[in-house]
């Protein structure tokens, strides 16, 4: 389970890799990342880049655990195919009014990740927002004991 203070970066190089590092089901594939140290790059089209560290420890922070809310209004698809992950992940919250799709693509390797992502909403009035951005990231060293 990750804590409350993890970066967005890392949670969400987490969240998308949970089920499918090293160890996870084999049906999916599977991606390896070295524990460590991370550097994390997110940039949203039209904003300055956001760079974050967080230390990632397979196994520990990984969201391989975590429990699926059968209520949940999101539905998600992960494949897998060599080092390449794609998610979509499709939300529909009627309560709110408020549809959305978001779509990333990322590359793997044992020390480092590229990807884009995209995410569309649909407000009530029917009005659709695009943003698109991309992101990095790089094992940086080891985790301070």
């Amino acid at each position: 389970m990750m804590s409350r203070n993890k970066s967005f970066a890392a949670a969400l190089l987490l969240c998308c890799l949970g089920g499918v590092i090293a160890g996870g089901r084999a049906d999916a594939g599977t991606i390896t990342i070295r524990d460590g140290k991370w550097e994390f790059v997110t940039t949203m089209k039209g904003e300055k880049p956001k760079t974050e560290t967080d230390c990632i420890v397979k196994g520990k922070d990984d969201s391989i655990d975590e429990k699926v809310d059968p209520n949940d209004s999101c539905k998600e698809k992960r494949t897998v195919a060599g080092n390449k992950l794609t998610v979509v992940q499709i939300c529909d919250s009627p309560e709110a009014g408020i549809k959305s799709e978001a779509r990333m693509e990322t590359t793997y390797a044992k020390e480092s990740y590229t990807g884009t992502m995209t995410t569309k909403i649909t407000d009530k009035s029917g009005k659709t927002t695009v943003q698109t951005g991309t992101m990095s990231g790089r094992r940086i060293g080891a985790c301070a004991p």
